[in-house]
């Protein structure tokens, strides 16, 4: 008998995979499915995360009314809250797709899209065509007129490869992503690799630093500290490539130095 529902769970395993990678077929064929560094060419990008770090960071910094804004999960709903310092618009906007649960999100809504002037929704995870069918049918049922995408599959998976199979954060997608890119800047915002807590709002169930190591850590499938470890050694490349400017938070640079070699300075 355990036998049997093995095969029958393998079965219906294969038979949805099936079904899924039909449907991701036809979901590239009735339009865009991915969000490509060529379509971030020649713009100011700014990625706003949600660190406790990133009003002062704003103040210091503020963003240009021109610079593309990048803002993750309920990132949307603290700059309807705070738009003088958070900006008002969300040209980005990246997005787990719960929402329900512990770990739910602001839901995506016609008025919010139209609002934030919102360009593309973005799910984080694109591990394989079959695993993302469903969210790309969720995002297209959700985002109205706005595109609804995934980054590169290829990426994606390098990514995981370059984490020790860990599954990256979205704030790591996003970076990782902008720096393959052909960008005119680069502004990141918000990101202490949960060194420390959320900003107000955001998350308010994580109180302190140790809190949102725990939170990051709690499913088992993120590593922080690999993504610090990964994303400071490639704005370092990128630097000593004489690639376009990137500008870091405070915040952001204290996090990343203890794991470069070299000092992140703007």
């Amino acid at each position: 008998m355990k036998q049997i529902k093995q095969w029958l769970s393998r079965h219906n395993r294969k038979r949805l995979d099936r079904r899924n990678r039909a449907m991701f077929a036809q979901l590239t064929a009735d339009g865009v499915v991915y969000l490509n560094p060529i379509d971030l060419k020649g713009i100011d990008l700014a990625i706003v995360g949600p660190a406790s770090t990133v009003i002062e960071e704003l103040i210091s910094y503020p963003i240009g009314p021109e610079t593309w804004v990048c803002r993750m999960n309920n990132g949307v709903r603290q700059a309807d809250e705070n738009p003088k310092v958070f900006g008002d618009r969300t040209d980005i906007w990246i997005h787990n797709l719960k929402m329900k649960g512990t770990r739910s999100v602001q839901n995506i809504s016609a008025a919010t899209l139209a609002s934030h002037r919102v360009r593309y929704v973005v799910y984080p995870h694109a591990a394989s065509p079959e695993h993302i069918a469903p969210k790309l049918l969720q995002l297209r049922k959700a985002t109205h007129d706005t595109k609804g995408v995934v980054p590169p599959i290829d990426f994606y998976q390098t990514l995981v490869a370059d984490l020790g199979g860990h599954t990256p954060t979205a704030g790591c997608v996003m970076i990782m992503l902008a720096l393959q890119a052909s960008l005119k800047s680069l502004s990141i915002y918000g990101f202490t690799f949960f060194q420390t807590s959320y900003t107000r709002g955001y998350n308010d169930t994580v109180k302190d630093g140790q809190a949102a190591m725990n939170w990051a850590m709690a499913t088992g499938m993120h590593n922080p500290e690999a993504e610090a470890k990964l994303v400071a050694q490639r704005i370092t490349k990128h630097r000593k490539s004489n690639g376009f400017p990137i500008h870091l938070g405070d915040g952001v640079k204290t996090a990343l130095n203890s794991h470069s070699n070299d000092i992140l300075e703007d």
